[in-house]
């Protein structure tokens, strides 16, 4: 995106007991954060801030709007864009799909896979003028219908129609006359993929409009992160994070992100693996990047994937693993999702029995927002052993064993164990 001016004062804090996760920004505002980044807890579990889990998490996602005229390296900036719409009903205006699949590590059998969480989240600008409500009217070939930032349509592999999706009050961020009037939103739907499984995903009626969007330009499209756990696969310690930061181009001024409450696995190669999604970064348009502090040295280690470079990490790319998406677009026009394994020779980057990193991000040319953050770290979680021993023996009509578990590991009380046995 050409650069634009919707600064403001803020401040910001936060922090939870077990991870640390906050964005230390300039007071010369060219990075702000409009909701502070925190752990997303599950509503099932709300206490659970890290998940310490043998899985991993995954990331899908698609664009609902693209050019009128598309083009591999043409920016949504001061072009025509259009509505994608591939599900073939007419009663929804925009649509696009992806489809979800988890990993074989170890011999694992995705269908045997456990959803642990799920969450939707989805993003877009739909105004160029002085104001963005959250709900406004569209017409389209004379029918005209009603969005809502905070509603969007979800249909799932199993499912026969759409299930609106409605993202809570302060779930996420929705301004109606700053940061260009790009907004982004959450819901969980951890239920919803547990009974859809794996497969196809559409994501419909984001609140977008077709038209020029001047410098800025229209985006839209969505994201769901689904962490789960597989008893074939290494441990991991996955984090998410969400929350809205707005990142103003033309600027020689980085970010940090610290991160702390993982375990990495005592010894080996510790692997590492990022996700992120963000919205309104140009293929176009340079000098956006992402950096992690290498434990070895305390410097930075510049961060990119296969079809992103390190000066221009934002570039409206969807890197997913290779799963199929319907379009499956090179250029979406605003909207990045990336996952990633970070490369760790020798453990520089990350160490064994290493607790804590620290992300950084900036730019000094694109502006952009980021509204999602997850981590997957190879994890040291012993597994849990035990002594069984024969305590006593009392026969009298009938024999009475009572056996001691001690346990080895993880703090574990030991237990007695009684067995009656009739003779």
């Amino acid at each position: 995106m050409k650069t634009k001016n919707y600064s403001k004062n803020v401040s910001f804090g936060g922090n939870n007991s077990i991870i640390i996760f906050f964005l230390l920004v300039s007071v010369m505002m060219h990075s702000q954060v409009r909701v502070n980044f925190t752990p997303r807890e599950p509503i099932a579990s709300p206490s659970t801030s890290i998940f310490n889990i043998k899985g991993d998490f995954t990331l899908i996602g698609n664009t609902n709007l693209t050019l009128n005229n598309y083009d591999v390296n043409e920016p949504n900036s001061n072009n025509n864009m259009i509505y994608v719409d591939i599900d073939g009903d007419s009663n929804t205006f925009n649509s696009s799909s992806a489809n979800l699949t988890f990993s074989t590590e170890n011999g694992a059998i995705p269908e045997c896979s456990k959803v642990v969480f799920a969450g939707l989240y989805w993003t877009g600008r739909s105004s160029d003028g002085s104001n963005s409500p959250d709900i406004f009217n569209v017409t389209k070939n004379s029918v005209t219908k009603t969005f809502n930032k905070r509603k969007v349509k979800l249909k799932g592999p199993t499912s026969s129609s759409y299930t609106e999706i409605t993202a809570n009050t302060n779930d996420i961020y929705y301004p109606q006359n700053s940061d260009g009037f790009m907004y982004s939103a959450f819901a969980e739907i951890t239920e919803y993929v547990k009974t859809n499984g794996l497969g196809q995903y559409t994501v419909a009626d984001i609140a977008l409009v077709e038209g020029n969007g001047g410098s800025t330009g229209y985006y839209g499209g969505w994201g769901i992160i689904v962490v789960y756990e597989n008893s074939k696969m290494k441990w991991r310690d996955v984090t998410v994070f969400d929350g809205h930061a707005y990142v103003q181009g033309n600027s020689t001024l980085s970010h940090q992100i610290p991160i702390s409450g993982f375990n990495a696995v005592q010894t080996g190669q510790v692997n590492v693996k990022l996700g992120l999604m963000a919205g309104e970064g140009d293929r176009s348009i340079s000098g956006d990047y992402f950096n992690i502090q290498r434990s070895s040295d305390n410097n930075w280690q510049t961060l990119s994937h296969s079809v992103n470079s390190t000066n221009n990490f934002f570039n409206s790319s969807i890197q997913t693993g290779g799963n199929t998406r319907n379009p499956n677009l090179v250029n979406n026009t605003g909207l990045d999702i990336s996952m990633f394994n970070i490369p760790n020779p020798g453990n520089a980057v990350i160490a064994n029995n290493q607790t804590s990193t620290t992300l950084r991000y900036g730019s000094t040319q694109d502006t952009y927002v980021i509204f999602m953050a997850a981590m997957a770290v190879d994890a040291y979680i012993p597994d849990p052993e035990g002594v069984m021993s024969l305590v006593t023996i009392m026969v009298y009509q009938r024999l009475l064993l009572q056996l001691l578990l001690q346990a080895k590991k993880l703090n574990t009380p030991s237990k007695y164990l009684t067995k009656e046995l009739k003779i």
